[in-house]
């Protein structure tokens, strides 16, 4: 079943993170791709370290900046980035310097 989702109809507030699920199985029906969402960040804040069994997740940084660890290695983020993290491995995210984080998450299952 095809489906229209407006990207403002669908705001859901995370404590300090505010975050639009675009699409999921419950928006669209997607079946594949687990989730797309714009998420925010105030700097200092993040995600905890964590790991995605079966999708493999990525990361496109639209202002802001961020260091992610991901497996261990660290690397800086910024407007115009792009990571992929791969199932199972260990990863997070902060949001440093002095401007709102603003990202899109995209996750996708990879069997």
């Amino acid at each position: 079943m095809s489906k229209v989702v407006k990207l403002h109809e669908a705001p859901v507030e995370l404590g300090f993170i505010t975050s639009y699920l675009f699409f999921s199985k419950e928006t669209v029906g997607a079946k594949r791709m687990a989730l797309c969402e714009r998420n925010t960040f105030p700097p200092g804040n993040g995600t905890p370290p964590h790991a995605h069994e079966e999708n493999e997740e990525t990361f496109y940084v639209i202002r802001g900046k961020a260091k992610v660890s991901i497996g261990g290695k660290e690397y800086e983020i910024r407007p115009g980035c792009a990571v992929c993290i791969p199932p199972k491995t260990t990863h997070n995210l902060l949001s440093i310097g002095e401007d709102l984080l603003e990202l899109w998450v995209v996750q996708a299952k990879v069997s």
